[in-house]
């Protein structure tokens, strides 16, 4: 069973962006291997798109868990469930 949360709907939103960048994630994996032989296929990702990645996620991260403390005492009572 998931374990839920109560937090804010912009923290929501950020952790659906999240998501989203791993689906894309996927699909630029996906794309790649279809234009790059499958041994350098690895290769390319690491070089090019998973540090970009990383790094956006990353940020996206560092916001939500700045902003979750405060949203949730400014809202106590508010939120969604994740």
């Amino acid at each position: 069973m998931e374990k839920q949360f109560k937090v804010s709907k912009q923290t929501a939103d950020f952790i659906e962006c999240i998501k989203n960048i791993d689906d894309t994630c996927e699909q630029i994996y996906k794309t790649v291997s279809e234009y790059v032989e499958d041994s350098k296929v690895d290769e390319v990702m690491n070089e090019c798109f998973y540090p970009v990645i990383t790094n956006l996620k990353d940020e996206v991260f560092h916001y939500v868990l700045s902003s979750i403390d405060e949203n949730l005492s400014l809202n106590k009572n508010k939120g969604v469930i994740i």
